[in-house]
């Protein structure tokens, strides 16, 4: 049966994923942290579930510094940015490594839209918010 975060602790890890003091919900920890020149800033969280069993989300950060933030927000209009590859990148290198746990993606702003990239590139959910588009 899948599992997945509920949107309250999906909307948690889009603020957690900030850096921004927010108490995760539901059993989730940030477990691995994802910050490139670029400007892309995401996290990987991890839930255990009954049985042994692991779920995780990769989160991804919207904008906050403008000039690499926004460039990315620009440059993926024209579908040339950099973090939408670094983060389908990611997104796609910890499918293969998670040998089959249930993963899904969430993030806000910029980071829904990079949420959404992932969610193409992998076949798996995401839950996002405040969309910037794909």
């Amino acid at each position: 049966m899948p599992f997945e975060p509920t949107p309250e602790e999906a909307a948690r890890m889009a603020k957690h994923v900030y850096g921004d003091d927010v108490a995760l919900t539901g059993g989730w920890k940030q477990i691995k942290q994802y910050n490139r020149e670029s400007g892309l800033k995401s996290a990987l969280y991890e839930r255990a579930l009954s049985g042994g069993e692991k779920e995780y989300t990769y989160a991804t950060a919207g904008t906050e510094d403008l000039l690499k933030d926004g460039v990315a927000d620009a440059k993926q209009l024209a579908g040339i940015s950099v973090q939408y590859k670094e983060s389908t990148e990611i997104a796609k290198g910890l499918k293969g490594k998670l040998d089959g746990a249930e993963l899904s993606f969430t993030g806000h702003s910029l980071g829904e839209g990079l949420a959404e990239a992932n969610s193409i590139a992998t076949g798996d959910k995401a839950i996002t918010f405040n969309a910037a588009g794909v």
